[in-house]
């Protein structure tokens, strides 16, 4: 459950729930020792904070694509996304 706290200079301070992002994701693509792998995934933002008290309140579709590999025993991940807000919503 997403906590924000929203402190605009224009406006009341305001905390509470914001909005609840669900992912997904598929590797595509693993290395043979492990060592890199390619994923693609979908997020979605659900609009499940207060708009008027600007914690949320926005519907998000996010596909994506990320590239992992393992540096000694570090593993570095990079991604690339593109967000879409549905017409007729505000962002």
């Amino acid at each position: 459950m997403p906590i924000v706290f929203s402190d605009p200079a224009t406006a009341p301070s305001a905390a509470g729930i914001g909005d609840v992002e669900l992912e997904t994701k598929l590797v595509v693509y693993a290395s043979g020792d492990r060592r890199a792998l390619v994923t693609a995934g979908l997020a979605l933002t659900l609009p499940t904070g207060s708009e008027d008290r600007r914690l949320g309140g926005t519907l998000v579709v996010e596909p994506f694509a990320a590239l992992g590999f393992v540096v000694s025993d570090l593993l570095i991940v990079s991604d690339v996304g593109y967000v879409s807000v549905p017409r007729g919503i505000a962002a």
